[in-house]
C-alpha cells in the first residue's frame, strides 16, 4: 500500500476507497480501478497515489479485518470453546458479510491467503498452547484435529453465508460451538485413554 496516512486527507481518502471497494463487493460488480475511484470520489490519479492497484486495496482490508479477528480470538479457549466467543465470531463475520462473500466468491477459503493467515495464527497462538497441556496427544494427530475444526468452521460460515443466514445468528453461533466442542470433545477423550494406556505399562 503507498499511503502511510501521512494526512489528515490522506486517511480521508484512503477510507473512502475501501469503502468503494466494499460497495463494489455488495453489487457483486468487477472491482476496477476505475470503478472504485468513481464511488470514493477521486480520480484515477489519486487512487493511485494511494494504492498500487485493486488487489491493493483488498490487501489493506484484510490487515484491517485481521486485527479484529485477533481480538476475536483471543478469547478462544482451545478446551472447548463457548457460546458468548462465537457470538463474537457471528457478530465479526456478520460486520464483514460483503467482503467475505467476495471473499468465498473469488476462490473459497482453501487457497485464500486471508482464511490461512487466520489458520497460521490460530495454529501458532493456540494449538501449541493445546499440545502442552496435553502431552500425551500425538502432536500430528492434534494438529489434523486442529485444522479438521478450524477449517469445518470457516466451511460452516461460508454455508450460513450462502443460505442467507436463514439460520439465526443465535442459533448458528451455539451450532459453531456444539461442532468445536463435539471434535475437541472427542480430541480429549482420546488423550485420557493415551494417559490411561501409559499408566498401564509405566509410562
Amino acid at each position: 500500500m503507498r499511503s502511510r496516512y501521512k494526512t489528515e486527507r490522506a486517511r480521508d481518502v484512503t477510507d473512502e476507497v475501501k469503502k468503494a471497494v466494499f460497495a463494489t463487493f455488495v453489487t457483486g460488480e468487477k472491482a476496477t480501478a476505475s470503478l472504485i475511484a468513481r464511488r470514493a470520489g477521486i480520480n484515477r490519479s489519486t487512487f493511485y497515489r494511494h494504492f498500487y492497484d485493486v488487489e491493493d486495496v483488498i490487501s489493506s482490508i484484510e490487515d484491517d479485518i485481521f486485527q479484529d479477528v485477533e481480538e476475536v480470538l483471543a478469547g478462544l479457549d482451545y478446551e472447548g470453546g463457548n457460546v458468548p466467543f462465537f457470538h463474537e465470531v457471528v457478530a465479526l463475520v456478520e460486520k464483514y458479510i460483503p467482503f467475505l462473500t467476495y471473499l468465498f466468491r473469488a476462490g473459497g477459503m482453501s487457497e485464500n491467503r486471508f482464511f490461512q493467515r487466520i489458520i497460521d495464527y490460530a495454529e501458532k497462538n493456540y494449538l501449541q498452547g493445546f499440545l502442552m497441556s496435553h502431552p500425551k496427544i500425538p502432536a500430528e494427530e492434534c494438529r489434523l484435529l486442529f485444522l479438521y475444526t478450524l477449517n469445518g468452521s470457516i466451511a460452516l460460515i461460508a454455508d450460513w453465508l450462502r443460505s442467507e443466514r436463514t439460520l439465526g445468528k443465535e442459533r448458528f453461533a451455539e451450532t459453531l460451538d456444539e461442532y468445536n466442542r463435539a471434535a475437541m470433545g472427542a480430541l480429549l477423550r482420546r488423550s485420557r485413554r493415551l494417559a490411561d494406556v501409559g499408566d498401564l505399562v509405566g509410562d
